[in-house]
Order: C-alpha cells, then sequence, then structure tokens
C-alpha cells in the first residue's frame, strides 16, 4: 500500500476526480507536489509538501494552501 501512496505523479491514473498530479520537487524523503481535484464545472489545485520514511511513514501537508474562500455573487434581473 506504501507504494501506491507515494506513487504521486501517478494520482490522476488511478484516483476518481483527480485530474492533475505531478512531482514538483523530488527528495530522498520528502516531494512537493501539485494536485488538482474536480467535477465539471468545479476544479480546485492544490500543493502538498509530503515526507516520508520507507516503508511504513507518510505525512502530507497542505503548501501555500488559501485557507478560507470568499464568493460573492450578484443577479440582476435580464429584461428582453
Amino acid at each position: 500500500m506504501f507504494d501506491i501512496a507515494i506513487d504521486v505523479g501517478r494520482y490522476s491514473e488511478f484516483i476518481p476526480w483527480c485530474n492533475q498530479s505531478t512531482v514538483l520537487e523530488q527528495g530522498e524523503n520528502n516531494m512537493l507536489a501539485c494536485l488538482g481535484v474536480g467535477f465539471p464545472p468545479l476544479s480546485e489545485s492544490y500543493m502538498s509538501r509530503i515526507t516520508f520514511q520507507r516503508p511504513k511513514h507518510l505525512k502530507v501537508s497542505e503548501y501555500l494552501c488559501v485557507c478560507s474562500l470568499l464568493s460573492m455573487n450578484e443577479y440582476e434581473e435580464y429584461k428582453v
């Protein structure tokens, strides 16, 4: 299972609604990855810092993550 969990670069091939999985930096025991998830028309991407110690330990933390989202909508009556 560890090998599947650490194969971040291939997540988009086998995880539903994962549409992007790119390893940006790779070290001996860590990596920085950009992941995209979504189901049209909604989609979001984020970066994760992943540290690991084979074969058991894996830690994932958000990297430069936006912690809140503000959505403002205005509706106007449309006259033909």
